[in-house]
């Protein structure tokens, strides 16, 4: 295995970059194939009377571990509170890196010098750091990926450590434009977190669209990011997607977290983000555009989780003034709050909704429940649960979002506040008796509050397809209290069961609190257009109270039992804008459409070419041959499910899941 020590002068006597072309396990340019690190190989050296990573390693589980194309950059900071790292393309087109913005380093420690996108994609993986200022970068065709280490799927998250630093999460602003001249650039945290926030400043230009034949290395030139955001300026070749995507670095505790960390992603005021094609021909494919902020809990119902927790979830998506926004599909997503992990695995193991991802749920359920009983301190006698989860999506004014097929924005606030409490007549493990007059106590408070802000300014948004916009909440407050008579005594000589008289009194009490607002709003002065159009508010609310008793030896003398709910909940779409769906392309019923197997059906890609077809991935057909062929892989009378590729393709799934999860028939 080689090892990669720091030098003792300038950015690199802090951390050192490991540079690797092509596989992690091994080197292809002339040079001895070599072990993969793993993560117990590291060095450390003191740095600045600090601790720090002298070495980085290769992670096992990297996304980018089978994928011979790429060239990886592993850059880290100085491990110091407000470190930078700067990262740019030079004049000639070599990727180049900075602590201050000034002096850059464009040679990795074996000496190479790389242009981005040039003959493989391009990684670029940031550890160690907390703000990365990327900008006036080249590409040359092929995909970019910026993201964080790809720890943070470690048990480390549970305390809020994220990616194994605590001084991450980390935050990306573009401060300069980038042009990838066809290829595809994603920003985001890779698996569970570690971006905080993207920013893109005011003015910038993100353009994934191939302008030219020859790339010019002058991304500031205006005239060049003129002809780039011109929509008249046809496109040359195919443009690649842009994916912005930030996530909280601690999805893994429920426990405590009130504001800890608030994923953000700003797209500024006149910036733009370009992958449409400027209205080339066809054949010429714009690319995807998708914008997702997640704040999230994976909850797990059962154990200590219903007992003591505070967390408020916040996340933010905000188009600035006068901004651009372009392509042939655009997502737009704020998320917060609680996902119910088991629920998750049930739906990923059986399909979403469907009743094995249910009874798998179900079962995995009771088996945390068996567990939670046989646990100490897995009930308390005094559970107090509140989560709280807020989003907020905002377009500002004069801003333009383009599509050329379809457009989704939408905002989620979930918060489900389960408290769960006990009555104790010992502690457990210690096995010292509760005092008396505390045997008889149970109470449990629940508080749930969602908040989901979408509001659309007097903006354009325009899509080919359809355009859905929907605001959703969920808050809950579900408080449980129970008094569980004292294990009873065996006669040894009957085996009768003995109960005792139990607790002199008995308290058991709920009280649970749900707020929900839910806005969608659309001002006055805002245009929306589309082959159809949604704008919807939907919330789901409630308190669920409950008390359980049983009866001692004397009955249930001297109980007292109390349950309180108050549900504030307000939902509201406001719509005053201008609303226009041309309809001639929208589904609304009964679909009929013929086709050529020979020249409609593209086996290659399994695609039906159905011009103008106005149908949405998810809808019902019945297939018939009529009087020609059979199509391969379809059988005559059989119903099958749409997955919408554009306005004029689709292809066809076996099941609904199928088709909303882009499982085509082959």
């Amino acid at each position: 295995m080689r090892t990669y020590v720091s030098s003792a002068l300038g950015f690199f006597s802090k951390c050192r970059l490991i540079e690797r072309l092509g596989q992690f396990r091994n080197r292809k340019v002339g040079r001895k194939a070599q072990r993969r690190p793993s993560l117990a190989h590291l060095q450390f050296e003191v740095l600045e009377q600090r601790l720090a990573p002298a070495i980085l390693a290769e992670y096992p589980d990297s996304d980018v571990d089978s994928d011979n194309s790429n060239y990886v950059l592993n850059l880290c900071g100085s491990g110091q509170i407000n470190s930078k790292i700067y990262i740019s393309t030079d004049s000639s087109g070599y990727i180049r890196w900075s602590e201050d913005g000034t002096n850059w380093t464009d040679k990795s420690n074996d000496g190479y010098r790389r242009k981005a996108g040039d003959d493989r994609d391009l990684l670029v993986q940031l550890f160690y750091v907390d703000t990365v200022y990327v900008g006036n970068f080249v590409g040359l065709g092929k995909n970019i990926s910026i993201q964080t280490s790809p720890v943070g799927a470690t048990p480390l998250a549970l305390l809020g450590l994220g990616a194994a630093d605590a001084y991450i999460p980390i935050d990306v602003t573009v401060n300069g434009n980038i042009l990838t001249n066809g290829g595809g650039l994603a920003i985001r945290n890779p698996i569970t977190g570690g971006l905080n926030s993207i920013t893109i400043n005011d003015g910038v230009t993100i353009s994934t669209r191939k302008i030219d034949a020859t790339p010019t290395f002058t991304p500031s030139d205006a005239t060049l990011i003129g002809r780039h955001a011109s929509a008249s300026v046809a496109s040359t070749g195919n443009s690649g997607n842009i994916t912005l995507g930030v996530a909280n670095a601690d999805p893994y505790n429920p426990i405590l977290n009130y504001g800890f960390n608030h994923p953000r992603i700003a797209v500024g005021a006149n910036s733009r983000l370009l992958a449409d094609t400027g209205g080339a021909a066809s054949s010429i494919k714009g690319g995807d555009i998708s914008l997702q902020a997640k704040n999230y809990n994976l909850s797990i119902k059962s154990l200590w989780f219903n007992d003591l927790g505070l967390t408020k979830r916040e996340a933010a998506l905000t188009v600035g003034d006068s901004a651009a926004i372009r392509g042939a599909n655009i997502t737009m997503y704020c998320m917060a709050g609680d996902l119910p992990i088991l629920e998750e695995i049930g739906n990923a193991m059986f399909g979403e909704d469907s009743v094995g991802a249910s009874a798998a749920s179900s079962i995995m359920t009771l088996m945390l429940d068996q567990l939670s009983d046989s646990l100490p301190f897995t009930s308390l006698p005094v559970a107090l649960v509140a989560r709280m989860a807020e989003t907020n999506l905002s377009i500002g004014s004069s801003a333009n979002i383009s599509a050329t097929d379809d457009i989704k924005i939408t905002t989620s606030a979930v918060a489900e506040a389960e408290a769960a409490a006990k009555n104790w007549f010992k502690v457990p493990v210690l096995n010292t008796p509760v005092p008396k007059i505390l045997q008889g106590l149970a109470f449990a408070f629940g508080w749930g509050q969602s908040t989901s802000n979408l509001i659309i300014g007097p903006s354009t948004i325009s899509a080919g397809g359809e355009v859905e916009i929907e605001s959703s909440g969920t808050a809950k407050a579900a408080p449980e209290a129970s008094y569980e008579r004292e294990d009873p005594e065996v006669d040894k000589t009957t085996g009768d069961k003995i109960y005792s008289n139990g607790a002199d009194y008995r308290f058991v009490a709920t009280a649970g609190v749900v707020k929900q607002d839910v806005l969608a709003r659309v001002d006055q002065g805002a245009t929306i257009s589309g082959s159809t159009v949604s704008i919807k508010s939907s919330g789901e609310n409630g308190a669920s109270n409950k008390s359980l008793i049983q009866n001692d030896r004397k009955g249930n003398d001297g109980t007292v039992s109390i349950n309180f709910s108050i549900t504030n909940a307000n939902v509201t779409t406001d719509v005053r804008g201008t609303v226009t769906a041309t309809g001639a392309a929208a589904f609304t019923g009964q679909y009929t459409g013929t086709f050529s197997p020979k020249t409609a059906v593209n086996t290659a890609t399994d695609e039906i070419a159905l011009p103008s077809h106005g149908l949405s991935t998810g809808v019902q057909l019945a297939y018939s041959a009529g009087d020609g062929g059979l199509v391969p892989g379809l059988l005559e009378g059989t119903t099958y499910y749409v997955i919408k590729v554009d306005n004029d393709r689709i292809r066809l799934a076996a099941t609904h899941s199928d088709a909303m999860a882009g499982q085509a028939i082959d």
